[in-house]
């Protein structure tokens, strides 16, 4: 009894245990029985603890799976986020950021509104993919030489021009920092280098800001 009550947390002294006789009687021996309200006290405690105990797993239980539920829901959020970032041109396809000529109007080597940007390159320079995306196009079109339009899937294309030669083919997907080409003086060049362009919405947008991660303003429109 004294030991129930130690495992309950009950600090009370058991109740006295009385002395009755056997109940057959035979050999005229007592034995030493608990009080019966005394083990009816314990009994009912008992229950209650057994009543706690089952309504605690249940909890735990449902706050368990509720964790998970969680968690995964924010894993998942985490992958789409990262499917999303990873399908946003954010790296120099050439590695380098030496820009030759920016983005907008220039007049060298002639006057017109540059819509992309020469990256420095040397002949042969490996070409990377910006971003993850589907290849449309891969082949020579004119003033461009040899050019890969690679489809993001979210309003950006990228292009990438002069190439000396092409690494991929139409419908092939892509993953960013992919090797795609060779850089070269293809198409209506003065020596070589990659024109670099990025178009979003069918507009041309200046790749600058792009080429050291994915621009803060574009983050802001992810939240």
């Amino acid at each position: 009894n004294e030991r129930i009550r130690k495992m309950i947390g009950d600090g009370g002294k058991s109740v006295p245990l009385k002395r009755q006789p056997d109940a057959a009687g035979k050999d005229g021996r007592s034995s030493m029985l608990p009080d019966e309200e005394a083990f009816t006290v314990v009994a009912a405690r008992i229950e209650r603890l057994r009543s706690d105990s089952r309504l605690v797993t249940s909890e735990g239980n449902r706050l368990r799976n509720l964790a998970l539920h969680v968690l995964n829901m924010r894993r998942l959020e985490d992958l789409a986020r990262a499917r999303v970032l990873a399908a946003i041109p954010s790296i120099s396809p050439t590695g380098d950021l030496d820009i030759a000529s920016p983005f907008g109007w220039r007049v060298d080597p002639w006057p017109e509104y540059h819509e992309g940007v020469d990256l420095a390159a040397d002949y042969g320079a490996p070409i990377r993919a910006a971003a993850a995306g589907t290849v449309v196009a891969a082949a020579w079109e004119s003033g461009f030489g040899n050019k890969i339009d690679i489809d993001h899937g979210n309003g950006y294309h990228t292009y990438y021009a002069h190439l000396s030669r092409i690494d991929v083919q139409p419908g092939q997907y892509v993953i960013k920092a992919q090797h795609i080409a060779l850089a070269g003086a293809t198409g209506a060049a003065t020596g070589p280098h990659l024109h670099y362009q990025i178009m979003f919405a069918g507009n041309p947008v200046d790749p600058a800001p792009y080429l050291t991660g994915v621009p803060q303003k574009v983050l802001a429109s992810l939240k």
